[in-house]
């Protein structure tokens, strides 16, 4: 939900992940018993317990749609938790989301907002992950 970094810094990053990638795939393969140190590890978990408990279960209520929408579905499609159905034409969210916001990152017509906090930000999609790879298969 905030600024993306420029092209150069996400091509940056995503290099630095197939590295690591590399180095998990090997570990493996070596069957090594590493683990790596998780600096703030107990802060994260109790973040994580905190969002579960406590903000996850109001996330359906931040989702918006415009009247840009066009109704083709996608983020019902692409929605991991199953958590969107489509209602005379527009998209209601449940109660089960998880903020993956993969619908509001493929809607072709950028209509879904979560909060203020995404109104005419840039939306993301990894290169290398099609829209077909995120469709579910009922």
């Amino acid at each position: 939900m905030s600024a993306l970094p420029s092209v150069e810094k996400r091509q940056e990053r995503l290099k630095k992940a197939d590295l690591k990638l590399q180095q998990v795939i090997s570990s493996i393969a070596r069957r090594e018993e590493k683990a790596e140190k998780e600096y703030f590890s107990f802060f994260c978990r109790k973040i994580n317990m905190f969002w579960r408990g406590s903000l996850l279960a109001k996330s359906s209520g931040k989702f918006s749609c415009s009247s840009s929408c066009n109704s083709c579905g996608l983020c019902q499609k692409v929605c991991p938790a199953n958590n969107i159905r489509m209602m005379e034409g527009k998209p209601e969210w449940g109660p089960n989301c998880q903020e993956c916001l993969a619908c509001l990152h493929h809607c072709p017509v950028n209509s879904i907002e979560f909060g203020s906090r995404t109104v005419g930000r840039e939306r993301y999609r990894h290169p290398r992950i099609t829209v077909q790879e995120l469709l579910r298969q009922d």
